[in-house]
Parts: structure tokens; C-alpha cells; sequence
């Protein structure tokens, strides 16, 4: 009952103080000119980019979970996204190369590496203002980084095969809660139901690599 109790007041504290960045936020989710003035064409070319990188991700890590379920149970899962999740991430950007990120973030981590930098907490705050809301979650959210370069962020959904290992902690199978409880002692990344909010994939995207072709 603590627990529930302070996950409320968490994200009430959430909903209250989101308001202006979700506004600013939403603005470059539509499309619109943000604060510094992107244009539409540059903006596709940043969403076009950014969401290959996230769907070659999203597919990746897909298929090496569900061959890690097979392989040995949800239990065994836990195992893989602890060591070996991170990896793939990063591997994705390499292959990118020079200046590419690629970052799974969430305002409830489970491993504390995926926890939000300040840019990446106004995203998530943006992205959860809308589902507190009842509305439909925007594609995709593009910002400007103080260095000139780009992050695009998509959200990341609580699938069904997530909720063996993200579902409710009652509900968890016990060999579940037991990998969870050795791996991650200060985990914050359950009582999720399918088709909630986890997170947020973030791609940062060099300007260099949105130059025009020639």
C-alpha cells in the first residue's frame, strides 16, 4: 500500500509540474516550429532518420528477448536485458557511426543507466501529460540539443510478452521476482498492464548527418 500510495504522488507531482514542458514539447510533437524555428523539411529528415534507428532497435531486442524466453523462461529474460540489452542498444548506434546515441529512458527504471537527463525528463513528462489526459500518444517528439544536434524520441509500450516481467509484483512467477530481486534491488519498473507508457527510445542524431546531399 506504500508503495502504490507513493507511486501516486509521484506521478501527481508529475501531472502538476509538467504542464509548460508538455506544452513546449507537444509543440514540436505536431510538427510546428519549436524554439528554434526547425523547418519541416529538416524536421522530416530528423523523424525519417531517427525512426529507423528506433524501429531497427525495437526489432533487434524483440528477437533476442523472445529467443531468451524460449530458451529458458521470463526468469531467464531478466538475465538477458541485464546483460546483454545494453550492448545491442549500443551496437545499434555504432553502427551509425561517429556522434549516433541510441538510449532507452524512463521516469521508473529498472536499471538505473536508462534514468532521464534533464531534456529526456521533459520528453517523458510531455509523453505521460498526454496519456494522464486520455489522449493519443503522439509518434514521435524531436528536440535541439545545445550543440546543434538532434534527439528524436518514440514511445515505448508495455507488450504483452512485458508484463511477465513488468506486470503487477503480486502477479510476478516467483523465479521472475527472485532474478528481479538479485539483479535489480531498487527496481521501480513494475505494476505495468499491457499497452501502458514504459518509456522512451532516443535517438540523437548528429547535424552532420542531416546535411542535404550534394
Amino acid at each position: 500500500m506504500g508503495q502504490d500510495y507513493r507511486r501516486s504522488q509521484f506521478f501527481s507531482r508529475i501531472a502538476a509540474t509538467a504542464s509548460l514542458a508538455a506544452a513546449s514539447a507537444l509543440v514540436a510533437m505536431a510538427g510546428c516550429a519549436g524554439p528554434d524555428d526547425m523547418d519541416q523539411e529538416l524536421r522530416a529528415r530528423v523523424v525519417e532518420q531517427g525512426d529507423a534507428v528506433a524501429s531497427h532497435l525495437m526489432e533487434t531486442l524483440s528477437g533476442q528477448l523472445g529467443a531468451a524466453v524460449a530458451e529458458g523462461g521470463p526468469a531467464h529474460a531478466v538475465d538477458f536485458c541485464a546483460v546483454e540489452a545494453r550492448d545491442l542498444t549500443d551496437r545499434v548506434a555504432r553502427e551509425r557511426g561517429p556522434g549516433w546515441e541510441v538510449k532507452r529512458t524512463t521516469l521508473r527504471p529498472r536499471n538505473q543507466a536508462n534514468a532521464p537527463d534533464g531534456m529526456e525528463f521533459e520528453a517523458l513528462q510531455a509523453f505521460h501529460a498526454a496519456e494522464s489526459a486520455g489522449r493519443e500518444l503522439p509518434a514521435n517528439l524531436v528536440q535541439r540539443t545545445p550543440a546543434g544536434d538532434f534527439r528524436y524520441y518514440r514511445p515505448l509500450l508495455i507488450a504483452p510478452l512485458c508484463v511477465e516481467c513488468h506486470g503487477p509484483a503480486p502477479e510476478l512467477d516467483a523465479d521472475v521476482a527472485r532474478a528481479l530481486a538479485e539483479r535489480y534491488p531498487g527496481d521501480e519498473a513494475t505494476g505495468y498492464q499491457a499497452g501502458d507508457l514504459r518509456g522512451l527510445i532516443r535517438v540523437t542524431i548528429p547535424a552532420d548527418a542531416l546535411a542535404p546531399a550534394n
